[in-house]
């Protein structure tokens, strides 16, 4: 019983470390490296950017299953968004990531490119 309550602990802290502190610089890094594009600018999407999102805008409050574990509520699968403001050879464009995060899962980061 004791190891399980170790594992446990262990993926929270883990989900804790991934959804709060772990910028994933190094994977946008390698994207952008693999497509040949500069960064210009990164940041969380505004209120104007979800019009022209290839995701669905996320609530403002989200109900799903959760947990409790060590007294501390679980969200068991969570979204964060950035916007990605890039420089090929012409021009300026946009790339939105999403990064999915679910325990006893590696995150999952999609990259799409703004179509104007």
């Amino acid at each position: 019983m004791g190891s399980i309550m170790l594992f446990l602990t262990y993926q929270q802290l883990r989900m804790f470390y991934l959804r709060s502190l772990k910028s994933f610089q190094k994977e946008i890094d390698e994207y952008l490296l693999s497509k040949n594009f500069k960064l210009v600018d990164q940041r969380k999407p505004k209120g104007s950017d979800w019009k022209d999102s290839p995701f669905q805008k996320p609530p403002a409050f989200q109900f799903g299953p959760a947990i409790l574990l060590n007294g501390s509520p679980i969200i068991w699968s969570d979204s964060k968004y950035l916007l990605l403001k890039v420089k090929d050879k012409e021009e300026v464009r946009n790339i939105w990531l999403r990064i999915d995060t679910t325990y006893f899962q590696e995150p999952k980061l999609k990259f799409i490119a703004d179509t104007k």
